[in-house]
C-alpha cells in the first residue's frame, strides 16, 4: 500500500484527531492569511501614497540669486528617474475686460494688476498640495496643457459673472522681451479660456485687509505655459518641482542636484506628508510581521504538542510497519503527507475566514489616509500562495520533530513495551 493510501485510512479512521489538527490549522491560517492581507495592503497604499500626495524635489532661485533657467531643466530632466516635471513662474498683468477685486478702501486703477502663475499642473503647485487652495468647480492646468486655460478664484468669478467657458483678457506690466515700443505693447495682450474655479477654505475676503491687488489671494490666476509665450516667463522659473520615480531616492538625487549646480539654486524636498504617513505605514508592517512571527511560532508550537501526542499513541503501530519492512523515510512521508492533506483540507475555509479577518484588522492597524488613498483589503493569490507555504513547511517541520524520538527507538524495543 503505497503512502498516500495508508495517509488517506489514518486520517478518515481517527476522525476526531483530524478534527483538532483540522481546526487547529484553520485558526492559524485565518490569522496568518488575514496578517498578509493587512501587510499586503499597507504595501499598496504606501505606493498609492507616494504618488498622490506629491513627493517632490524643489530646485527654486535663491533670495538674492537667478532664476532656474531652462537649460539647466533640460539637462535635469534628462535623468532617467525623473517621471514628470511642474514649472512654476510668475508675472504681474494689467485685467481688460474684468476688474480685479480690491480692499474696501479701493484703489487706483494703475494699482488693479493680477498676478499670472504658469504651470504645468496647478493641482502640483505649492499653494494647491497644502490645501490653501482648493477647486471647487471646473478643471486644473494638467500636464500638456497649452490652450490657454485659466483657473481663477471663486471671488474674482463673482465679482465679474465669470464661469466655465468665459473668456478673459489681460496685459502684462512686466517681463515682455520686446523692449517698450508700440509692438511689445501690442504683443503683451493675451486671452485665456477660464476652466476652473478655486477657493481657500476658511479665508474670507475681508480677512486680508489692504493690500496691493495683485497680491491679494482673489486676483492670483493659474494659467497653462502657453499664454507665457514671448516673456521671461516662459523660460525662468522660480521653482521646477522634479518628481522621482522612487520617492525613496529624493536625497540621494538632491545631492547629486547640489554638486552639478554648485549652490545656485535652493534645493529641497516636499515630502513632509509622505514621510508622516509613511512612518504609521511602515509601524503597521512591523506590527503585521510581529504578528506574522508570533502566529507561526505559535502555531508551529502547538501542532508539534498535538503530533507527538498523536505519534505516541501510534508508535506500536509505527514499529509493526517498520518490522514489516517499511524504512523510516517511507514512514515520514506518511505522516508528512497526512498533515498536508488535512492542510489543504483546511486552506479554504482559511482564506474565506482570512478575507474578512483582515478586513476589520486593517481598519485597527493601518492609518486613516482616505483623504489620499484607499484600498481594498483582500487576500491575493500571492498572499494565499505565501501562506500556503509556510503552512506546510510549519507541519512539515512540526511532524518531523515529533517523528525523530520514535524513530530513533528499535521496533522490538517499542513493541516489548507495549506488550
Amino acid at each position: 500500500m503505497n503512502v498516500i493510501k495508508r495517509a488517506w485510512y489514518y486520517t478518515s479512521r481517527k476522525k476526531g484527531k483530524s478534527l483538532i489538527i483540522f481546526l487547529c490549522l484553520t485558526v492559524s491560517g485565518t490569522m496568518l492569511l488575514s496578517m498578509l492581507g493587512v501587510q499586503g495592503a499597507s504595501s499598496e497604499l504606501k505606493k498609492q501614497i507616494q504618488k498622490r500626495t506629491e513627493t517632490s524635489l524643489e530646485v527654486s532661485r535663491m533670495d538674492k540669486g537667478g532664476p532656474v533657467t531652462e537649460q539647466d531643466v533640460d539637462q535635469i530632466r534628462k535623468s532617467q528617474e525623473i517621471v514628470r516635471i511642474n514649472r512654476n513662474s510668475s508675472l504681474t498683468a494689467s485685467p481688460v475686460d474684468f476688474s480685479p477685486v480690491m480692499d474696501n478702501n479701493g484703489r487706483e486703477d494703475t494699482e488693479s494688476g493680477i498676478t499670472l502663475h504658469f504651470c504645468d499642473s496647478s493641482d502640483s503647485c505649492e499653494d494647491f498640495v497644502n490645501l490653501k487652495y482648493r477647486m471647487i468647480m471646473g478643471n486644473p492646468i494638467s500636464w500638456g496643457t497649452e490652450s490657454g486655460q485659466a483657473v481663477i478664484s471663486k471671488w474674482l468669478a463673482e465679482q465679474n459673472g465669470l464661469t466655465i467657458g468665459d473668456k478673459l483678457s489681460i496685459r502684462f506690466l512686466e517681463g515682455t522681451e520686446d523692449g517698450d515700443d508700440e509692438r511689445a505693447e501690442t504683443e503683451s495682450g493675451r486671452t485665456m479660456t477660464v476652466s476652473g474655479i478655486f477657493e481657500s477654505p476658511g479665508l474670507s475676503v475681508e480677512q486680508q485687509g489692504a493690500v496691493p491687488p495683485a497680491f491679494r489671494m482673489e486676483n492670483q490666476i493659474f494659467t497653462d505655459f502657453s499664454v507665457s509665450k514671448g516673456t521671461t516667463a516662459a523660460h525662468e522659473f522660480e521653482q521646477v518641482s522634479f518628481y522621482l520615480e522612487d520617492p525613496e531616492r529624493l536625497d540621494a538625487f538632491a545631492e547629486e542636484l547640489y554638486e552639478s549646480f554648485g549652490g545656485r539654486y535652493e534645493i529641497s524636498d516636499r515630502s513632509g506628508m509622505y514621510d508622516r504617513m509613511k512612518g504609521s505605514l511602515e509601524q503597521a508592517g512591523r506590527l503585521t510581521e510581529i504578528l506574522i512571527a508570533v502566529t507561526i511560532l505559535a502555531s508551529g508550537l502547538t501542532l508539534f504538542l498535538i503530533l507527538s501526542m498523536w505519534i505516541r499513541d501510534r508508535k506500536k503501530e509505527l514499529a509493526i510497519y517498520l518490522s514489516m519492512g517499511y524504512g523510516k523515510a517511507n514512514i515520514c512521508m506518511q505522516v508528512l503527507a497526512e498533515g498536508s492533506g488535512i492542510l489543504l483540507a483546511a486552506f479554504l475555509p482559511s482564506v474565506l475566514a482570512g478575507g474578512k479577518a483582515a478586513g476589520i484588522l486593517a481598519g485597527d492597524i493601518m492609518p486613516d489616509v482616505t483623504e489620499y488613498a484607499a484600498v481594498q483589503v483582500s487576500i491575493t493569490g500571492t498572499e494565499a500562495a505565501a501562506a500556503l507555504f509556510l503552512g506546510l513547511l510549519v507541519v512539515w517541520t512540526a511532524a518531523a520533530a515529533a517523528l525523530i524520538p520514535v524513530l530513533r527507538m528499535n521496533p522490538r524495543a517499542i513493541l516489548a513495551k507495549n506488550e
